[in-house]
């Protein structure tokens, strides 16, 4: 698993469940374990993916990247598919960058401004 907080908080749910099935036993359960139990599973198997969803649902900027490299210079042309160093990011513009001029206000400025 990554470091992200996502990540820690469900892999941190999930252990945290195992150590106290693990250590209950054969024991009965009382009803607030019960519902700890059933609000943990809750929290691990239905927020989660929506916690995904709304830390990855800003697309991401395209880099710029306009050139290719072989291992030792910059290429004149990026290389086609099945040859040597195919696939740079140069090859591809997705999510083009854009820059917008605002004032301290965050109000939409003129080009010229």
């Amino acid at each position: 698993m990554g470091n992200s907080f996502v990540e820690k908080g469900l892999l941190g749910s999930v252990m945290t469940l195992v150590a106290f099935l693990f250590k209950r036993g054969e024991q009965e359960m009382n009803t607030r374990e019960k519902i700890m139990m059933l609000v943990t599973i809750l929290m691990v198997f239905l927020l989660t993916p929506m916690i995904f969803n709304l830390v990855l649902a800003s697309p991401v900027p395209d880099t710029g990247q306009t050139k290719c490299y072989d291992d030792t210079q910059e290429m004149t042309t990026c290389p086609s598919p099945g040859e040597d160093f195919y696939g740079q990011d140069a090859k591809y513009t997705i999510n083009q960058q854009s820059y917008t001029k605002q004032n301290g206000n965050s109000n939409h400025l003129h080009d010229k401004a």
